[in-house]
């Protein structure tokens, strides 16, 4: 402490061991200190490289800056004790049994900033996993998963409406009604072009308006087969949609192995379908099984 206090009230320190001793520590840290923190070092011009001098004052306000408080506890070093008027930065060396390790005093804002950037990056890495997660499809986990249909178009409630209003209609029969239908189907596929079942209204609506109404099979059935087809583009599933399919494609292509497909595939997806038995059943007397449209 003596030495140290007579090194303090000197103006001016003139080689890198002096300025190692101002500080109680060994000339290769202050030489990095020079290097990586600034350490007010002056050189001696026109002198030798080591040639060095620096000012007490100098060393002591920059000891006051908090940045410059860090010490690095891996440093081995004699015990030393740094003490300014302000009493802002103080350095201090802990004893231990055997050796003396310098503790690091770290700046509380330093401290918190530090903090507060790992929070934030391991917040960053948590939400990228989250949505991950979310965005990349898991394997089923049976074998039934596979086979899963896909989730029903929910339809415009304001289609849903004109569409069973359409049907209304539809049932009556009548040139005015069917015709009365068809707007309404039409306005529920405005509304909703991805409404499956307000295709098979239309298509429904064609099939007999060539049988209700003036309108001429080769007008009526190509429109039928193209809303018919559209049905079953949106929905595979709808037994309406491949019902009608069956009826226009044997009254107006005469296929009858495709027509008696789609007819199958319409009970098949809903075996209580009435329209779809009534008109399987029509099909197959006008293909001369009778038997079979019996029951």
């Amino acid at each position: 402490m003596e030495a140290r206090e007579q090194q303090t009230s000197k103006h001016r320190l003139d080689s890198w061991k002096e300025i190692a001793a101002f500080f109680g520590r060994d000339e290769r840290t202050v030489k990095r200190w020079e290097k990586e923190r600034a350490l007010p070092v002056h050189r001696v011009p026109g002198g030798v490289r080591s040639g060095v001098f620096a000012y007490a004052a100098e060393l002591s306000q920059w000891l006051k800056d908090p940045g410059t408080a860090v010490m690095e506890s891996s440093e081995q070093t004699p015990a030393a004790e740094a003490n300014v008027s302000s009493g802002d930065a103080i350095l201090e060396a802990e004893p231990a049994k055997s050796k003396q390790v310098f503790a690091p005093v770290i700046p509380v804002r330093s401290s918190r900033f530090q903090v507060a950037r790992i929070l934030g990056l391991l917040l960053a890495i948590l939400l990228g996993f989250l949505i991950l997660k979310h965005q990349i499809p898991r394997p089923p986990t049976s074998a039934s998963a596979t086979n899963l249909a896909p989730a029903a178009h929910r339809p415009n409630p304001e289609a849903e409406d004109l569409y069973l209003k359409g049907r209304y209609f539809w049932n009556k029969r009548t040139p005015e009604d069917l015709n009365k239908a068809l707007d309404l189907f039409t306005q529920a596929i405005v509304r909703d072009p991805g409404y499956a079942q307000a295709y098979v209204g239309l298509a429904d609506c064609y099939n007999l308006l060539r049988e209700y109404s003036v309108m001429p099979p080769g007008e009526a059935y190509p429109r039928a087969l193209a809303a018919a087809k559209k049905a079953v583009e949106l929905d595979d599933n709808s037994a309406e949609a491949h019902n009608s399919l069956a009826f226009v494609t044997f009254y107006w292509t005469w296929d009858a192995a495709t027509a008696e497909h789609e007819f199958k595939r319409a009970i098949g997806l809903n075996p209580d379908y009435v329209a779809a038995h009534h008109w399987y059943a029509t099909f197959l007397m006008a293909n001369g099984r009778c038997p079979e449209a019996v029951v």
